[in-house]
């Protein structure tokens, strides 16, 4: 499955899209400023068995935690 990421200055959305039948589920809205942003996506990767996360980004600090982050998991962004 994949996760599609957009980073935006006051909210993060996160979404998983569905390849096979080009689909788009589960959007789920955080403020990207929050402690708790950062281990809410890291649940929604493990929830939703994510390979792969497509990532747009306005905020290069918050983009390179999520980076950082996932790439020790072995996905790929």
């Amino acid at each position: 499955m994949i996760l599609l990421v957009d980073i935006g200055n006051t909210s993060i959305k996160i979404a998983t899209y569905l390849a096979k039948r080009n689909k788009i589920k589960n959007i789920v809205c955080l403020p990207t400023h929050s402690n708790k942003s950062m281990s809410l996506i890291n649940n929604y990767i493990k929830k939703n068995n994510i390979k792969i996360i497509l990532a747009t980004s306005v905020v290069p600090k918050i983009y390179n935690s999520i980076k950082s982050s996932v790439t020790r998991k072995k996905i790929k962004i």
